[in-house]
């Protein structure tokens, strides 16, 4: 899969030709970082392909990992939780979204793992300690505004958004969250290392996006 990835536990298999097929148990290691723990996971490895997927702890989510690579194309990698935001914490993208089943499709464009794109999908979930946010969406005056601003943060029913890194920029489009009172659409560039955000978007009453939508073709 790449010369990265090493595991520590307990592997059964079976080794014959240039195919090779097991059963691991334990932890699987990026570097010297712990990726998942307390994992079953099987491996499969040809000519063709090479394939890992299980299940385990990331960030104490209990999420569902498939990585796998083509020979001659860089690997792809499909997380699964009813966590999110422990997942998105323990992989570095952000601390500030709370619960939420999610899944993250990446696609990686080089062999060091640093530049690729992909898919966030995520339903009934949080965004916490964020009052520009909350203090944004208060002052809109939208019916029902109140029932998504708890102490749990902004509470959104759905959301969806496509990114790209590259440079240590995540540039992101078609951002979609919903929820029984919002719907906002977004795009723009995160710079993790600065903490800086450049954003353009919209927000709208959910029962005016149904109306939208009821009478356009979408």
């Amino acid at each position: 899969l790449n010369s990265k990835i090493s595991i520590t536990g307990n592997v059964k298999g079976k080794i014959k030709d240039s195919k090779f097929k097991s059963v691991a148990y334990g932890k699987i290691l990026l570097a010297d970082k712990s990726f998942l723990d307390n994992g079953k996971f099987e491996i499969h490895s040809d000519s063709k392909v090479s394939k890992l997927e299980g299940i385990g702890l990331i960030g104490g989510a209990e999420t569902k990992i498939n990585f796998q690579k083509q020979v001659n194309n860089f690997p792809s990698l499909v997380f699964e939780t009813s966590n999110g935001g422990k997942l998105l914490s323990a992989l570095g993208f952000t601390q500030n979204i709370k619960s939420g089943d999610m899944k993250i499709n990446i696609k990686f464009l080089n062999d060091e793992y640093d530049h690729y794109e992909g898919r966030i999908k995520s339903k009934k979930f949080s965004i916490i300690n964020a009052p520009g946010i909350i203090n944004s969406l208060s002052v809109l005056s939208f019916s029902g505004i109140g029932s998504i601003i708890t102490g749990e943060g902004v509470f959104f029913d759905k959301g969806e958004v496509n990114l790209r890194l590259k440079n240590k920029n995540f540039h992101f489009d078609k951002l979609y969250l919903t929820s029984e009172s919002l719907g906002i659409t977004a795009k723009g560039i995160l710079n993790i290392e600065k903490n800086s955000i450049n954003m353009t978007g919209s927000v709208a009453p959910i029962k005016l996006i149904s109306k939208i939508l009821s009478v356009v073709p979408a």
